[in-house]
C-alpha cells in the first residue's frame, strides 16, 4: 500500500471497554463503555468488547445491500472519538462539561489531531507505547484501519437521555451531533495488527493513496 507522505500525529488520551460485552443485554446503557488501564486487541477486535468478533449481524446501517439479520463481516471492531468532538456535542446539547467518551460508547479517545470529521475511510491508525518519530515495522505496534465516519443514531441519544436524566436529548443527538458537514461522533473501523494500547500511548494517521 502507498501513503500520503503527510504522517499526523496524536495521543491516545483514554481507552474504554464496553460496560455490557454480550448482545443479549439490550437496555439503552448498553452503548456505555467504562475507562480501563488498558485494551487487549487481535485481529478479531478489542476482548472483552461487545463488538469483539469477526462477523457481525446486519442491521439497519446496512439494509442498502443485506435483509436484518444476515452474518457481514465485522466492521466495528473499534470506534474512537477526539476530545474536540466531544466538547462540541457537550455544547451542543448543553452537558455543561459532563460528556464524556465513555458516554458515546468510545474505545479511544484521541487528543492531537483536531476533530477527526475529515479522517477518511481507509486511512491507517499505527499505536505505538513509543513516543518517538514513525518507524514502521515495530512488533510492539498495532495497526487499525478506519472503515467509516460513526453516524448518530437515536439508540445513543437513548442511552443519553438515561444517563442524563433528559427524554430531549434521544432525538437531539442525532441532530447536533452532525452539522454543517461535519460529524463529531468519532470514526469506527478494524484491527489490522493486534496488540496492547495503554492511554499515554502515540498514535500516527497514514492516509493511503488508493494506489496498492
Amino acid at each position: 500500500m502507498k501513503f500520503d507522505p503527510k504522517i499526523q500525529r496524536g495521543t491516545i488520551s483514554g481507552v474504554y471497554v464496553s460496560i455490557h460485552s454480550t448482545h443479549d443485554y439490550k437496555e439503552p446503557d448498553y452503548v456505555f463503555t467504562r475507562p480501563v488501564d488498558q485494551l487487549e486487541l487481535t485481529p478479531a477486535g478489542i476482548v472483552g468488547d461487545r463488538h469483539y468478533g469477526h462477523e457481525a449481524v446486519a442491521g439497519g446501517r446496512d439494509k442498502k445491500l443485506y435483509a436484518s439479520g444476515t452474518v457481514i463481516r465485522n466492521y466495528r471492531q473499534w470506534s474512537a472519538v477526539a476530545a474536540v468532538d466531544i466538547q462540541q456535542i457537550d455544547r451542543n446539547l448543553s452537558l455543561e462539561s459532563r460528556l464524556t467518551a465513555a458516554d458515546l460508547g468510545a474505545n479511544f479517545q484521541i487528543d492531537g489531531l483536531g476533530s477527526l470529521s475529515s479522517i477518511p475511510a481507509g486511512a491507517y491508525v499505527v499505536v505505538s507505547p513509543f513516543a518517538t518519530d514513525f518507524q514502521p515495522k515495530r512488533s510492539e505496534d498495532v495497526v487499525l484501519q478506519v472503515y467509516a465516519q460513526m453516524a448518530p443514531c437515536r439508540i445513543a441519544g437513548a442511552g443519553l437521555a438515561q444517563r442524563f436524566g433528559r427524554s430531549d436529548l434521544a432525538a437531539q443527538f442525532p441532530a447536533t451531533a452532525m452539522e454543517q458537514g461535519l460529524n463529531y461522533r468519532g470514526i469506527r473501523g478494524t484491527v489490522e495488527k493486534g496488540g496492547v494500547i495503554r492511554p499515554g500511548y502515540t498514535l500516527w494517521l497514514l492516509t493511503p493513496t488508493g494506489v496498492d
